[in-house]
């Protein structure tokens, strides 16, 4: 038997896979990117981020850790720079 109720372990993962993201999002720890808008829809997530640097690093670091994101919230996420 677990330590966490089923919502429990739901939450967990809602928060780690949020946090995944967030870290991706800032994976040369240079706070790069900022995030101006996210769009939610039934398909979909998308992160609207704005930049005046390069951040190839963070968008690969996103594409590696999105799948537990995209897994728990059965949605695809998409970033849009602006």
């Amino acid at each position: 038997m677990g330590f966490l109720s089923p919502k429990d372990v739901r939450t967990v993962d809602m928060l780690s896979a949020i946090l995944r993201v967030a870290d991706g999002l800032d994976a040369s720890h240079t706070s790069t990117a900022g995030i101006k808008d996210v769009r939610i829809s039934p398909g979909q997530v998308t992160i609207i981020y704005r930049s005046s640097n390069n951040i190839e690093h963070e968008v690969a670091a996103v594409d590696e850790k999105k799948d537990m994101f995209e897994n728990v919230f059965k949605r695809k996420l998409v970033l849009k720079w602006k």
